[in-house]
């Protein structure tokens, strides 16, 4: 009897003194703590051995990135350079006008027009033939051949093909206005053939029907 009361008491002492060193108790983590704390030590097994990482460098501090940025600015404001160099002079004030000795005179004015179908009542250069209305339209274009500078010429690239005015640099040449001109005066003259063309064969009269339907195209 006092042999089983001493192995019941050695039995409970070594039991509570078990229960003594066990670990604390720590409560079971919810589904999403678990995850988080299994990533977490996952992450900190893969980054073992690893040295620590520092933080990234500024781009704008490294001189190879400044280099090359730096060198296609430049390339870019080159290429901006060439492209306004080589539109040529600007006219100012002269919208449209391409590089012409005559840009610096021209004039601008806005004009409304309210003739309707009465556009040939008010001007000299319209209507039935008569001697006046031809002489206004020689007198338009009389003056159509005009001296230039040889840098208009040498800017169009047409220097070796224009006509040079002996013993000098500059060139005779004419503004695209005369011509332009010049195909209206057709256009008149065409609505009056038996007036301007008495004399004019039928394949003549085919031509210049072809050569106005190009004005108008």
């Amino acid at each position: 009897m006092a042999a089983t009361f001493q192995y019941a008491k050695q039995y409970s002492w070594s039991k509570i003194k078990r229960a003594r060193q066990a670990p604390p108790f720590r409560p079971v983590p919810l589904d999403d703590e678990d995850e988080r704390g299994s990533s977490q030590g996952l992450l900190e097994k893969g980054s073992a051995g690893r040295p620590p990482q520092t933080a990234s460098k500024s781009l704008w501090r490294d001189p190879a990135f400044l280099l090359f940025h730096g060198a296609l600015l430049a390339l870019y404001l080159l290429v901006l350079g060439l492209v306004a160099a080589g539109k040529g002079p600007s006219c100012a004030g002269a919208p449209g006008v391409p590089y012409s000795p005559a840009a610096k005179v021209i004039e601008w004015k806005d004009t409304k027009f309210t003739l309707e179908d009465h556009i040939q009542d008010l001007s000299i250069y319209s209507g039935a033939p008569s001697p006046e209305l031809d002489k206004a339209w020689h007198d338009l274009l009389n003056s159509q051949n005009v001296r230039i500078e040889a840098e208009y010429f040498k800017h169009h690239g047409r220097e070796k093909i224009g006509v040079a005015v002996p013993g000098s640099d500059d060139y005779i040449g004419t503004l695209n206005v005369f011509h332009e001109l010049h195909c209206i005066k057709r256009l008149h003259q065409f609505m009056y053939t038996d007036y301007y063309f008495p004399d004019f064969t039928e394949h003549q009269l085919d031509m210049n029907r072809l050569h106005n339907g190009e004005l108008t195209s």
